[in-house]
This record gives structure tokens, C-alpha cells and sequence, in this order.
């Protein structure tokens, strides 16, 4: 895949999110710390809400060099 084609991910945590939002030691801010730990996949720049993906089920695949993917 070309560099330009590559899609580039919003990578917002949820944790970070909810300090923004609420203020760190809010009951929302904490509200949000007992949920597991999230990034946003959705596309940089998107629109709207952040759409949570768990931690643990992402994962990131690095080319060996030269090596093309997609």
C-alpha cells in the first residue's frame, strides 16, 4: 500500500478522553476509569463521537523493509 493510501487512525485514548472532557477526579472522569482501556480507530479527523476499540484487540503489523502490504 502507498504511503498516501495509508489509513491514518484518530489514536485518542479513552482514559486522556475523559480528563478532557470532564476534568481529572470528576465522578464522570472516574466513571470512565472503570471501563478498560480504549483507543479510537476511527480515521484521523473524523467527525463525531470517538468509536472505543478495547486495547487489547488492536494490534499493529510493521513491513519488513521494501516489503509492500495491503
Amino acid at each position: 500500500m502507498a504511503d498516501e493510501e495509508a489509513l491514518l487512525h484518530c489514536w485518542e485514548d479513552r482514559h486522556e478522553n475523559a480528563a478532557k472532557l470532564h476534568g481529572r477526579g470528576t465522578d464522570a472522569y472516574w466513571a470512565e476509569w472503570t471501563k478498560p482501556a480504549a483507543t479510537c480507530m476511527r480515521p484521523a479527523g473524523h467527525t463525531g463521537d470517538h468509536a472505543w476499540t478495547d486495547d487489547t484487540d488492536i494490534g499493529v503489523e510493521f513491513p519488513s523493509k521494501g516489503e509492500r502490504r495491503g
